[in-house]
């Protein structure tokens, strides 16, 4: 009987974490190139003792040591790529609007082949040179395809990408979509889904229905896959939950 026990406390927690994985997607628009990179990056994670459990999103695109938020990037001929590097001079539109902060840059099917030239700033000087560009960005658009560029904007998304590699923040991303950061509009999706959890947690815990009874009846393992998770990457997660959010409860 304890080993049901524990597996039907396993099946509880997986629920939960499921439940809340989904409210969390259910959350966050389509509006733009990185939203469904963003949401297809939320996982459900599990400590190896089976009680904890995490829902968070990490990034299957290599990120960047510079933070979005702080930081600005001119684009420049590149001074080297590999052989199997696309050719093309679309950075040259990028360049005529240097500098840029690196979560408007047009995202394009293709790499752009350039180099980046990364520029410290503070968060006022990154929020200003977005405002600035931002009204520019269908011109900006045009300028590309018209040197023959696709550019991303349906359909499989492909993040930005210079010389093979993505530049991309989904940290800053993130924050700037919850907490509407940079004069954008705010759209919260994971504080309504912890109240959300909050509110409906014990239901979640038998959803679907059933799923902890069979285990109790019949001794069976739980169902789910979530992704593991050390006792070191469980307290990681728990002090991100306690400071993250705090600004936007």
């Amino acid at each position: 009987m304890p080993g049901r026990l524990d597996n039907a406390v396993a099946q509880i927690g997986r629920n939960i974490a499921a439940q809340t994985a989904a409210q969390v997607k259910r959350l966050i628009p389509m509006t733009e190139w990185w939203h469904k990179l963003y949401r297809d990056s939320i996982e459900v994670y599990e400590s190896s003792d089976r009680k904890k459990w995490a829902v968070m999103a990490v990034s299957a695109v290599e990120t960047p040591l510079f933070p979005a938020e702080t930081t600005l990037v001119n684009v420049t001929k590149s001074t080297g790529t590999s052989p199997d590097a696309p050719v093309n001079n679309y950075w040259e539109v990028l360049q005529s609007y240097n500098p840029w902060p690196i979560d408007i840059i047009p995202a394009l099917t293709t790499a752009y082949v350039a180099d980046l030239e990364v520029v410290p700033k503070t968060s006022q000087e990154v929020a200003a040179r977005r405002a600035t560009l931002r009204p520019l960005i269908p011109t900006i658009r045009k300028a590309l395809t018209d040197a023959g560029a696709s550019l991303s904007l349906g359909g499989p998304v492909i993040n930005p990408k210079f010389a093979g590699r993505a530049y991309v923040d989904y940290v800053f991303l993130a924050k700037r979509l919850e907490l509407g950061l940079g004069g954008m509009p705010r759209k919260p999706h994971w504080v309504p889904a912890a109240s959300d959890l909050q509110a409906h947690g014990l239901a979640w815990g038998n959803t679907p229905a059933g799923s902890v009874a069979k285990i109790l009846e019949t001794g069976s393992n739980p169902t789910g896959s979530p992704m593991p998770m050390s006792e070191a990457r469980a307290k990681e997660f728990e002090d991100s939950r306690n400071t993250s959010w705090r600004s936007a409860t």
